[in-house]
């Protein structure tokens, strides 16, 4: 009975919809189609997503090699370890190895909505289009637009997933130096933003941080007076307590310094 129903989910998976060849990148549009939970027997991982994506190094390190060993002992391996490879590398910069492990994690869940951990197959397209936005900033957009078309209902205590796309929008039209887009793709963020509701802390921090990509986008287009105004926002929103991520704060200090006349 396993042996069938693993087969039945490797020949589901080799049909996911894709270009490029037999080995190809997963069509996202026909991945996001997908419904139920995914079936396969597969032994699971139990390795922490925390623990994988940790800033610390340590931490990260231990982690991933727990999740190798478990994946070794495994056999066969499900979409819930192509997910967190692709998260773990993700996190350590090997943005290349992540987008191979989140497409085969498209693969393997085609098709169906969610893996047996509870992660959204949009989920899956999130991790590679961030990745994407390293290495081919013209697919992280891409596929940025569909996620942001096919986001889930915003969920109690979390940042939309509608939000998260659109910021990855922005981001990855700066990474292409089209400044004129990411400045409507960033006032188009702040009305879906005011119109969701978003938890405090983390929705302070996510607008911010998209206001940190609005001023670097008035100063590719040489509308300095304007990003010098925009960056010493986010400084003064600080000193009035609202919380603001130190990354963001550093890179504003840093170009509000650069542009001083």
């Amino acid at each position: 009975m396993r042996k069938a129903v693993l087969l039945a989910a490797l020949l589901l998976s080799a049909c996911a919809p894709q270009v490029g060849g037999p080995l190809g990148e997963v069509d996202l549009a026909s991945a996001l189609s997908g419904s139920g939970t995914y079936r396969g027997s597969e032994p699971l991982p139990s390795v922490a997503l925390s623990s994988l994506t940790s800033p610390d190094p340590r931490v990260r390190e231990e982690a991933f090699a727990l999740l190798r060993r478990q994946r070794a002992q495994a056999g066969e391996a499900g979409p819930e370890f192509m997910y967190l490879y692709g998260a773990y590398h993700l996190a350590s910069g090997d943005y290349g190895q992540a987008a191979f492990y989140f497409n085969l994690g498209l693969r393997s869940l085609y098709p169906y909505a969610f893996d047996r951990q509870g992660r959204d197959v949009w989920d899956y397209g999130y991790g590679r289009a961030s990745a994407y936005l390293h290495t081919e900033p013209q697919k992280a957009l891409r596929d940025a637009v569909l996620l942001a078309e096919k986001a889930p209902p915003p969920a109690g205590g979390r940042v939309p997933k509608a939000l998260l796309a659109l910021e990855l929008r922005v981001r990855a039209l700066l990474a292409l130096k089209g400044y004129e887009e990411a400045l409507k793709a960033a006032e188009d963020y702040f009305r879906t933003w005011n119109g969701l509701p978003t938890p405090y802390l983390e929705g302070q921090r996510a607008f911010w941080r998209v206001a940190l990509l609005r001023a670097e986008a008035l100063e590719g287009l040489g509308r300095l007076e304007e990003a010098r105004e925009a960056y010493a926002a986010i400084l003064a929103a600080r000193e009035k307590l609202v919380p603001v991520e130190e990354e963001v704060l550093r890179r504003a200090r840093e170009r509000l310094a650069a542009l001083q006349p």
